[in-house]
């Protein structure tokens, strides 16, 4: 493009621009126009105190429904971290809702060895095995009370140093709470919808249900009990159920199992009573 080319461009954008001024301008100093601004004018007068109001009222609404849905460990979390935090669930299939504090959450998201991870989360174990103990106690649906009894089972068999007991109680735990309260038949069918689940477009009261589910989907990862593979590092129902072997019975595993079906059960316990179980159809159990 030579240089006359771009001249002739300039003078027409001029052009255009000079044009769409004259004619906004015409038409402001239409009658019509004018009535219609003196008219808005007035609305706006008129409304805007209470249309202020409402948007105040609703921002207010919207705060605080933000932060009743998140969990009290995440308040000091930035919204990058937040859903960094539920990407990480995603990935290891482990709850890091209610605990473990926001300064571990935060190293955890630092780093991306699963190796320093997982001792990342065996160094905070007294400060969380303390927040599931309170945590449990929140569960008071008496239809989950059995299933809160046999997780604070499962968590005294951790504290006594049976971690493979307390990691298969686990996950005998996780697979009731799917089939006896979410109807779940099939646990193949439970993992894909729950791989379904976006944190990103759920309803704020949903947001910490559909971080569960991404947890949930990776500790149900296809496993193979004939043949013992694919290998699981982290915790899965599967492996913990149908082989006793490293490198998925781990003492990280056993915490990270009881930190999942803890915030399974506190999810089912909060659940709105009309809520419908995600999934009712048949199909052989997996």
């Amino acid at each position: 493009m030579d240089f006359d080319q771009v001249a002739r461009y300039l003078r027409q954008i001029e052009r255009s621009r000079n044009d769409l001024v004259e004619r906004v301008q015409r038409m402001l100093r239409e009658p019509a126009t004018e009535r219609a601004l003196r008219g808005a004018g007035k609305v706006l007068r008129e409304t805007g105190p209470g249309l202020l109001r409402d948007v105040l009222r609703a921002s207010t609404a919207f705060t605080e429904a933000f932060e009743a849905a998140m969990p009290e460990n995440w308040r000091g979390l930035t919204n990058p971290q937040v859903f960094a935090a539920v990407d990480l669930m995603a990935g290891t299939g482990w709850s890091l809702l209610w605990t473990p504090p926001a300064e571990t959450i935060v190293e955890l998201l630092e780093t991306r060895d699963p190796v320093v991870r997982r001792q990342i989360l065996l160094d905070a174990e007294p400060r969380i095995l303390y927040d599931l103990d309170h945590l449990l106690r929140r569960i008071e649906e008496p239809a989950l009370l059995p299933l809160r009894e046999a997780t604070q089972e499962s968590l005294e068999s951790y504290r006594s140093g049976f971690f493979s007991s307390s990691q298969a109680l686990s996950a005998s735990i996780l697979s009731s709470a799917l089939h006896e309260h979410l109807g779940e038949k099939s646990h193949g069918k439970a993992r894909r919808r729950f791989l379904e689940a976006n944190e990103k477009e759920a309803a704020i009261r949903e947001f910490r249900w559909v971080a569960v589910q991404q947890a949930l989907g990776k500790a149900l990862d296809n496993y193979n009990p004939a043949t013992g593979h694919p290998e699981r590092s982290d915790f899965n129902r599967h492996a913990s159920v149908h082989r006793v072997k490293t490198p998925q019975y781990s003492q990280a595993n056993a915490l990270s199992a009881l930190m999942l079906v803890t915030a399974l059960l506190l999810e089912l316990n909060d659940l709105p009573e009309d809520e419908e179980a995600i999934g009712t159809d048949g199909g052989v159990v997996e």
